[in-house]
């Protein structure tokens, strides 16, 4: 395209595509059909006043319905916790396993709901520091979206028809349990300890395996080759 037949750049003063600068026909009929002619005008038979009113009350109507809260059933104590304020967070000093590591940490709870997990400043182990791990766990601690139920294939269960299928499947082989796996994660909970001892001596042939998304082995590697010595 020639200088002489180049358009004019817009308003900017500068062209604001490459189809402006080389003037495509679809482009240019594009921009004038963006704002039609009598576009910021009012509809016949509605004054502009109307018109902003009527404009002006669609978009608080659409902001307050973006804005609401789900509805929920406020259930009152039975008994009050003595000290109890609602509304107020309160924070307690709590442990947490990662890995089979127990870590110290503050959980701060609103109105029963656990919101927020930091390290115990109070504790030598951490001084109040905490990771990304440890911060996540509050969705082991409160989760809305948690399944409440037992599942089985995807399916909403019970705990009578677990309770069956466990029957059938474990309580009548007289094998100790071949063939049978359990699979949890590291812990070092004295009860669940010992939950897993009555577990496996009744199914002694029934194998263990551990497993950590987020294992520090090598972390814990690490520390006893420095301060354990070789």
């Amino acid at each position: 395209m020639s200088e002489s037949n180049r358009p004019t750049p817009s308003s900017h003063g500068y062209w604001q595509s490459l189809k402006e600068l080389s003037g495509d026909e679809a482009f240019l009929q594009e921009l004038k059909s963006e704002f039609p002619e009598g576009a910021d005008e009012a509809p016949e038979g509605v004054s502009r006043r109307q018109f902003l009113q009527i404009m002006s009350a669609s978009a608080a109507l659409a902001g307050l319905a973006g804005c609401g809260w789900p509805e929920e059933e406020i259930i009152p104590f039975d008994r009050r916790p003595e000290s109890y304020q609602p509304g107020r967070i309160k924070r307690f000093a709590t442990t947490l396993e990662v890995a089979g590591v127990v870590r110290p940490v503050v959980v701060s709870s609103y109105d029963g709901r656990p919101i927020k997990i930091e390290g115990n400043p109070d504790h030598e182990l951490s001084g109040g520091a905490t990771d990304a791990v440890t911060q996540a766990m509050v969705l082991g601690l409160y989760d809305r979206d948690r399944s409440g139920k037992p599942r089985r294939g995807g399916a909403v269960s019970s705990w009578a028809s677990f309770e069956e299928f466990a029957a059938q499947h474990f309580g009548a082989r007289g094998d100790g349990g071949r063939g049978v796996a359990l699979l949890m994660e590291p812990l070092r909970s004295p009860a669940v300890a010992a939950q897993v001892a009555r577990l496996r001596a009744k199914f002694p042939a029934a194998q263990w395996f551990e497993h950590a998304p987020a294992e520090g082995g090598q972390v814990a590697k690490g520390l006893a080759a420095v301060f354990e010595g070789p």
